[in-house]
């Protein structure tokens, strides 16, 4: 009983350092209140030691967390730089023509700040000198400061908030970089080493066994396919290729095992593990799952020296705490709080599950099922995309990887540390054979979108809720108690945020911010119809050689378009309008249809001349295309309708073809132009002459070939919205046409200051929002 209420204070004090960091570092209504609740809770145990240790320890927290925050501050400005740049040496990663790595530049008075490096390589032979790189070395740079981008798309990937967690607040690109001496101190002999690891496996002959061994052993999955590695996540089991307790308790297991074969005494195995597993893990970094494992494994070891029985989740509780004091900003990364909170779940309800089915099989399923659970809110809440598929493959590709692939890599690497892994080449070759194959299982299982929920952005109240029914439900597995109110609950809340998308209200109308191209997503309410017009992607208008093109590669469709359509609930499209055939509006339509189901395809009969883009849409979508002309009307709603407006006779796609739609959704009224200009734009102008204009897409994004004064004063536009990419080439928009629209009284919205822009609708209402404020686009 001593021992379970111990066991209680600890993860109840593990509770308020996360929920005081959480407070602090990331303050909401819910961190708030939760600690609220959970103090009143330990006052009502009636223990006053414990409390005023509590109360102490929360003020603590409390202080400790606001100082983290009130240090997040740079000395660095935006501008060219030249001085001194220490590299570290461990984050270099080399891929085409171009380097990058982290460092600390040195500024005045011996002050250092951590920044973020990008270095474009001028020829293959200086590829070669990067990729080389053993020594960690100081160099004299010249180049330009700039702060990191924020999400310019609404509930994605914030690059800015998470180089600023690292305390790195500006990126700097060089050009030019000249070494100047060697760093002392044993963080660079300790990054030398883990380059020096890392070159001795580029050693191991088969590329495909090196990459497996770098991403299982050294928590770097850089080398293996970026399509595989997408696959693997897609599926739910990255958590495999990230450094845990599964990877840490395999090798205690194997490392006792060829101990005690070998004669060692049992009472000398723990202190040797400890030493072993610290070594590896400063190795490798220290990656949040090792540090909760490698944490609970010490705290057993203490307790079996001190005569106390060994307790897991209390070691987890103290991991817990002991890292986010060290680093508190460890909270945002999606791996620490899988980690802990699948590590928690497991150890609580293991006792429950043991009662529950005798069968291993079953066992194993229903610990998989558990995790599932836990997941669903941390990764809709991040990728607002969940696979139930790793219900089913969990226990296969777990024990997969921990009866066959492990084993064999780990002997393998033992090999190659005595020099002897590369005389098995047959067998390298047959292993790299059976990863590849896994990689293409991978890839179709990744394509079968059955048991995939994309959700988009879910509210906190639903997720909190959710997490309350889960709690119940678990807390009634633990007790060995099976109860249908809470199990309905689950249910319920599991049914509500699988619908979320078919409840909203409110339709939108979102200019996303995908540089200088256009796509714009029309949502109706109640999910009645999502569709697109246009598709953009950005050209490549530079042949590289060989040594220049890099593995890693990212797409406007695979950054920008497909994460923003799964943020906003996107499960299928009824349509693509695409309004010319010029890259920046169609670029991303091939992969977009290949990611996402989509009906139909419209398109203007003012590209139908171009047969070499036609013959290349061929099949993309489930019911072929539409053609439209000037006059044709397609109702997509009871509210809503589009009036084409041109063009009006057949073309190949030029400006003057595009397709301009006049649009009424349910009481608002938008016109989409395009990069409609010239005589066409004036035709256009002539025919909606008059009508009330809500919403006007500025045509060739604000180009001074298009949008002329007479023709935005006969418009008269309440809100004008400016598809743009930041610092173009073209010196897009024409400051002349941003003068007209602000004479004729319109609000100008643009994707480069602020990024996406989002009408939201309903019959009566409309508001507007942008993802970047002015202060952070400027």
């Amino acid at each position: 009983m001593l021992d379970q209420l111990k066991s209680y204070h600890i993860v109840s004090w593990a509770l308020v350092v996360l929920l005081a960091a959480c407070l602090v570092l990331a303050p909401s209504l819910w961190s708030g209140e939760g600690l609220v609740i959970l103090v009143l809770r330990l006052f009502y145990l009636k223990e006053p030691r414990y409390f005023r240790r509590t109360l102490v320890l929360v003020g603590i927290c409390l202080a400790y967390f606001s100082w983290i925050r009130a240090g997040q501050s740079s000395l660095l400005a935006a501008g060219d730089f030249e001085g001194a740049l220490a590299m570290d040496l461990a984050t270099l990663q080399v891929d085409g023509d171009q380097a990058k790595f982290q460092g600390d530049l040195v500024l005045e008075e011996g002050q250092t700040e951590r920044i973020q490096a990008f270095y474009r390589l001028g020829s293959e032979e200086e590829k070669a000198t990067f990729e080389g790189l053993d020594q960690a070395l100081t160099w004299q740079v010249r180049g330009e400061l700039s702060r990191s981008q924020p999400n310019r798309n609404r509930y994605l990937f914030n690059y800015r908030a998470y180089l600023e967690r690292q305390r790195i607040f500006y990126l700097v690109d060089l050009e030019a970089m000249r070494p100047v001496s060697v760093q002392g101190g044993w963080r660079a002999r300790l990054a030398e080493t883990q380059v020096g690891v890392r070159q001795a496996l580029a050693r191991l002959a088969n590329d495909q066994v090196r990459a497996y061994v770098l991403a299982l052993f050294f928590n770097d999955s850089q080398w293996i396919d970026p399509g595989a590695m997408d696959s693997y996540q897609t599926i739910g089991m990255i958590h495999l290729f990230s450094l845990s307790g599964f990877h840490v308790n395999f090798l205690l297991k194997h490392c006792r095992y060829v101990y005690l074969r070998l004669g060692g005494l049992v009472d000398y195995f723990d202190g040797l593990a400890l030493v072993l597993l610290l070594v590896y893990g400063t190795l490798l970094a220290w990656p949040y799952g090792m540090v909760r494992a490698i944490g609970v494994y010490l705290y057993q070891v203490l307790c079996r020296a001190l005569g106390r029985p060994p307790s897991s989740l209390e070691g987890t509780a103290w991991a817990l705490i002991i890292l986010l004091w060290l680093k508190p900003f460890a909270l945002f990364s999606l791996g620490f709080q899988l980690s802990f909170a699948l590590a928690t779940t497991l150890l609580l309800l293991d006792g429950g599950i043991r009662r529950l089915t005798s069968r291993p099989i079953l066992r194993e399923l229903a610990r998989s099922l558990a995790c599932s659970l836990v997941s669903l809110p941390f990764l809709l809440a991040q990728n607002h995309v969940f696979s139930w598929l790793s219900l089913v493959v969990n226990y296969f590709y777990s024990l997969l990887f921990s009866s066959f692939l492990i084993p064999i890599l780990l002997i393998l690497l033992v090999l190659h540390a005595l020099g002897l892994a590369n005389f098995f080449l047959g067998f390298q070759t047959l292993l790299g054979q059976s990863l590849h194959l896994l990689e293409k299982i991978s890839l179709a299982l990744s394509q079968w979108q059955g048991l995939t929920w994309v959700t988009g952005h879910l509210p906190a109240w639903l997720l909190f809720l959710y997490g309350l029914a889960l709690v119940a439900v678990f807390a009634c597995l633990q007790e060995g108690q099976v109860r249908r109110k809470a199990g309905l609950s689950l249910l319920s809340l599991l049914l509500v945020i699988y619908l979320w998308p078919n409840l909203k209200v409110q339709g939108q109308v979102s200019a996303l911010a995908i540089g200088q191209g256009d796509c714009l997503l029309i949502r109706l309410p109640f999910n009645r119809g999502n569709y697109l017009i246009d598709a953009g992607s950005q050209p490549n208008f530079f042949d590289r050689e060989p040594w220049q093109v890099r593995r890693k590669t990212s797409t406007v469709a695979s950054r920008d378009i497909l994460p923003a359509l799964r943020a906003e609930g996107v499960r299928h499209l009824d349509g693509i309008f695409i309004s010319h055939s010029d890259y920046d509006h169609y670029g991303s339509l091939a992969e977009i249809c290949e990611k996402i189901p989509v009906d139909k395809l419209y398109l203007p009969i003012g590209l139908a001349q171009d047969e070499a883009i036609l013959a290349d849409w061929q099949g993309l979508t489930r019911q072929g295309w539409v053609w439209l002309r000037g006059g044709d009307r397609l109702r997509l709603g009871r509210q809503a309708t589009f009036d084409i407006i041109q063009p009006d006779q057949l073309g190949e796609g030029d400006n003057e073809d595009s397709l301009v739609i006049w649009a009424e959704l349910y009481g608002h009224s938008f016109l989409f132009t395009g990069d409609t200009e010239g005589q066409a734009e004036e035709a256009m102008a002539q025919r909606v002459q008059g009508r009330d204009l809500d919403y006007l897409k500025v045509a060739h994004h604000g180009s001074d070939h298009s949008s002329p004064a007479e023709v935005l004063a006969g418009l008269q536009p309440r809100h004008a919205v400016i598809s743009v990419g930041q610092n173009n080439r073209y010196g897009h928009p024409s400051p002349r046409v941003l003068a007209d629209l602000e004479a004729v009284g319109a609000q100008v919205w643009r994707t480069d200051q602020m990024g996406g822009i989002y009408y939201i609708f309903s019959p009566k209402s409309a508001t507007i929002e942008r993802t970047i404020q002015l202060e952070e686009g400027e």
